[in-house]
């Protein structure tokens, strides 16, 4: 009788600790570079825009930007990562002063 209990009470452990392990796995943060040509990269190659959308649902996004990229494809892109279910953007522009 007491086998069954601690069987019960193992399944109630491994049940909280598989939601936490979901829970943490969809609040990942991503970091997403958008190149001036438009191009997209995560972690260092290439992402097309079926990946935005299927990749980052519930995730935070991390936005790097450089100072030569057109508004219009950033906000092109924040569109995309809004579709993509993609809960928070923080954009990282890099800005130069110089002329």
């Amino acid at each position: 009788m007491r086998g069954r209990y601690m069987q019960k009470d193992n399944m109630k452990k491994l049940s909280v600790f598989l939601i936490i392990v979901l829970l943490l796995a969809c609040s990942a943060t991503h970091e997403i570079h958008l190149k001036a040509d438009g191009s997209i990269y995560s972690g260092g190659k290439a992402i097309s825009d079926e990946e935005l959308k299927n990749n980052y649902a519930f995730s935070e996004v991390i936005l790097r930007v450089n100072h030569d990229v057109p508004y219009e494809k950033v906000t092109e892109l924040m569109g995309k990562l809004k579709e993509g279910g993609v809960k928070k953007v923080t954009i990282n522009a890099n800005i130069s002063l110089e002329e």
